[in-house]
C-alpha cells in the first residue's frame, strides 16, 4: 500500500451498510445542523459503488446526481469564465453555472471515479467538498456529497481524502435464495 494513500485509514463498509450510513448522513444533511463531512467510497472496480449511493438516494426519496469526473476537464466542473459588463462587478470574472449543476435539493452529488479525474477536477472537487461551493456558485441546501474512488490504480493526496470521511467497501458474499448461486456485494 502506498503511503499516503486514502485507504490506511479507510474504515471498512459492507453494501448494506454503506447505503445505511448515506441515507443517515443525508437526513442530518436535511433535517439536522447540516454540518456533514462528504463521504468517500473506495472499492475495487465494478463492487458497486455508485449502485449503492443511487439505492440510498431512492430510499431516501432524493435525486442523485452523478458525475463522472475521471471525463470531465475543469470547465466542464466550474463552468466556463466569462467577464461580467454591468454593474459593480464590470470587469470581475466569474464563472457560469455549469448545466450539471443542482439548483434546488435536497439530494446526492455523486463526484465518481475521482482517481481517475485531471488533477484541475480534482482541484475544483476539493473546493466544492471543503466548502460547499464552486468559486462563486454555491451547493443548494441539503446535498450531500458523495465520492467513489477505485482501490487501484492512482491513489488521492492526503489534501483530498482529507476533505472526505473515507470508507473502503468489503466484499460480501450471500445465497441469491433462488438455487442459482451466489451475489457478491448484492443489496438488500
Amino acid at each position: 500500500m502506498e503511503s499516503g494513500s486514502t485507504l490506511e485509514y479507510a474504515l471498512p463498509l459492507t453494501a448494506n451498510e454503506a447505503k445505511a450510513l448515506i441515507v443517515r448522513a443525508l437526513n442530518i444533511k436535511i433535517n439536522g445542523d447540516g454540518r456533514v463531512k462528504p463521504i468517500l467510497l473506495i472499492g475495487s472496480p465494478g463492487m458497486g459503488k455508485d449502485a449503492i449511493i443511487k439505492a440510498a438516494a431512492e430510499e431516501a426519496g432524493v435525486e442523485s446526481l452523478m458525475l463522472d469526473l475521471s471525463t470531465m476537464d475543469d470547465a466542464d466542473f466550474r463552468g466556463i469564465p466569462s467577464v461580467t459588463n454591468t454593474g459593480d462587478n464590470e470587469g470581475m470574472t466569474s464563472n457560469a453555472i455549469p448545466s450539471w449543476f443542482p439548483t434546488e435539493g435536497p439530494g446526492i452529488l455523486v463526484l465518481s471515479d475521482m482517481n481517475r479525474a485531471e488533477n484541475q477536477t480534482l482541484y475544483s472537487a476539493l473546493q466544492l467538498a471543503q466548502s460547499g461551493r464552486i468559486g462563486n456558485i454555491k451547493l443548494p441546501e441539503g446535498w450531500l456529497i458523495v465520492a467513489t474512488s477505485d482501490k487501484k490504480g492512482k491513489q488521492l493526496s492526503g489534501s483530498l481524502a482529507d476533505r472526505f470521511t473515507a470508507y473502503e467497501l468489503v466484499p460480501t458474499v450471500q445465497s441469491t435464495g433462488d438455487n442459482q448461486g451466489v451475489m457478491v456485494n448484492g443489496l438488500s
